[in-house]
């Protein structure tokens, strides 16, 4: 989650319309209350309505009464199978210098081979 307010936070103007996107690959359900609570906390929640209604889809798929994780619409996902690159650089329109890159790219499947 705090990885998407930062995403968002760096070209807010054109990323806002994007976050309800972004807002669904979080994990709410895997969340303790207290990280709830900064969820909600968030500015980002207040002006998009989209945002907090995928707080509140995901956090309905969970089952009711006493779950396991197996029972989550999401799982835990293990070190060894994340693959998180960041920065790296890109070229200007111009080709005349290149540029540090902030973007992330995450990928929880891939192959080698």
């Amino acid at each position: 989650f705090q990885a998407v307010l930062h995403w968002v936070d760096e070209d807010r103007e054109a990323r806002l319309p994007l976050a309800d996107k972004v807002m669904k690959c979080v994990r709410f359900p895997l969340m303790t209350n207290r990280e709830l609570r900064q969820v909600l906390a968030a500015d980002l929640m207040a002006p998009s309505e989209m945002c907090y209604r995928v707080l509140q889809a995901s956090l309905l798929s969970v089952p009711k009464g006493p779950s396991v994780l197996s029972q989550l619409p999401c799982r835990i996902r293990s070190p060894n199978h994340v693959l998180v690159i960041v920065g790296g650089d890109s070229i200007t329109r111009n080709l005349s210098s290149r540029v540090p890159s902030q973007d992330i790219w995450f990928a929880h499947r891939f192959i080698s081979g």
